[in-house]
């Protein structure tokens, strides 16, 4: 669960610290410290630093970030809740970027 938090960490710090749309709703979504200090670190050492700081609460309210099985019970619990088309993202990087992310997809997969 760490390295999948910790792979999360670089994209989630991006949008807290760098686009204020997302910021705003992370924020009005409870995330305000969170999400101030995510900023600041950005403005002061860019995407490394702003990664840094971001939390493990705010990468599992806003990802899906574990074991295929965590990640296919979040999914199934978005679907419950009324979500009909979750939009599966996943991040990779490195040489093998791509087999990753088709193995995420397939693993995330119904």
């Amino acid at each position: 669960m760490a390295a999948a938090r910790d792979a999360m960490r670089p994209a989630v710090g991006l949008y807290a610290g760098f686009f204020p749309r997302y910021n705003r709703l992370l924020a009005e979504a409870g995330f305000a410290d969170a999400v101030r200090a995510i900023k600041e670190a950005f403005d002061r050492g860019g995407r490394e630093a702003a990664a840094k700081v971001v939390p493990n609460e705010l990468i599992d309210a806003v990802t899906l970030a574990g074991t295929p099985e965590i990640c296919r019970e979040r999914l199934a619990a978005y679907r419950r809740a009324g979500l009909a088309l979750p939009i599966v993202s996943p991040r990779g990087s490195g040489p093998g970027a791509k087999a990753m992310a088709m193995a995420a997809i397939r693993a995330c997969a119904p």
